[in-house]
């Protein structure tokens, strides 16, 4: 069965905006709008991505410690300010737009392996229900799944909602998407299914998220969004600033089959350029200030130095540092 189509909490007034901030190919304000087809899905990820960087700035440099993520925050903060969002965020402003375009469309939840930045071939352990995927139909095609807040990898283009599909992701990576139970559940389930990666430097499959095609309804995101936020030591963003980007290659913008992509991460107080050839530190930062500068340098995030006061004495604060466990919880999905 296929998704109903379902009116948008954005207006077109916001799409077009929206449309323009990512440089949708070929769009400006007088344009018609491009219709809900599977090449228009994959412009407007890549689009995404490397618009909006994937952080969680809110969380720490702000007097609520909370992450907006409601409909209007999420363009509020992404579009009109030109920020960034975790995945809650990213992926409730991406379901609106699609909706607007006419895509029938609605989000699901996922549990995130907790061993997600080991280089080593480790089997998956999940976490809480603490992520946000999109489940979306283009015209003529089945269901797919898109995911553009997913910092620590993950997709780059739509993938089909198929056992065994495989698409290319940033970095050199192959994306891979498979049937897979809840681990330790006592009530088998058939709607189930789990996102993996290979890097072209391993020879194992790294489970990023597991997932079920049950819809997850916008009050349920505010809450999955609430508890990650005030729930200590509920996950790695508790203990860490983050910030994810994607770029795309020069000279690969016309390939065919789609750009060849890259990130640029800050966790653990260090900036890392990931490329398809390795991972190189680029950046360590020096203190709290140090780290909002560079926020801003490799991101375009902006914290105001009065806001550093907000994250001191947190368990994420330079001035109290710890060591993350980076078979763990030190790089977020």
């Amino acid at each position: 069965m296929g998704i109903a189509r379902t009116p948008s909490y954005y207006s077109e007034e916001q799409l077009r905006c929206y449309l323009l901030k990512i440089r949708f190919p070929g769009f400006s304000q007088g344009s018609a709008l491009p219709g809900p087809t599977h090449d228009t899905l994959s412009k407007l990820m890549i689009g995404h991505l490397v618009t909006f960087p994937y952080e969680n700035t809110d969380m720490h440099y702000t007097p609520m410690h909370l992450m907006r993520v409601a409909p209007a925050d999420a363009y509020e903060r992404q579009v009109v300010l030109g920020q960034g969002g975790w995945c809650c965020a990213q992926n409730t402003l991406c379901l609106g737009m699609l909706r607007a375009l006419g895509y029938p469309a609605y989000a699901g939840a996922g549990r995130v392996n907790r061993f997600l930045g080991s280089e080593e071939d480790k089997p998956a352990e999940y976490k809480a229900l603490c992520h946000m995927v999109l489940f979306v139909e283009p015209e003529g095609r089945g269901i797919h799944i898109v995911d553009v807040g997913f910092g620590g990898g993950g997709l780059t283009t739509p993938i089909e909602l198929r056992d065994g599909v495989e698409v290319p992701g940033a970095s050199g990576e192959r994306v891979r998407l498979r049937r897979s139970p809840i681990p330790g559940a006592v009530r088998p389930a058939e709607d189930t299914w789990v996102l993996s990666t290979k890097r072209i430097d391993k020879d194992f499959w790294k489970n990023l998220y597991q997932f079920s095609e049950t819809e997850l309804t916008l009050m349920d995101m505010l809450a999955l969004s609430y508890a990650t936020c005030m729930m200590p030591g509920a996950g790695a963003f508790w203990f860490d600033v983050v910030a994810f980007l994607f770029k795309i290659v020069p000279g690969t913008e016309s390939q065919e089959g789609g750009p060849e992509m890259y990130r640029i991460q800050l966790n653990g107080g260090k900036v890392t350029e990931d490329r398809k050839e390795g991972k190189t530190v680029i950046r360590v930062c020096k203190d709290e200030a140090d780290r909002v500068k560079v926020l801003a340098e490799y991101f375009g995030l902006t914290v105001k130095p009065e806001n550093i006061r907000w994250i001191e004495g947190r368990a994420a604060a330079m001035a109290n540092p710890i060591t993350l466990d980076p078979t763990k919880d030190n790089i977020i999905g």
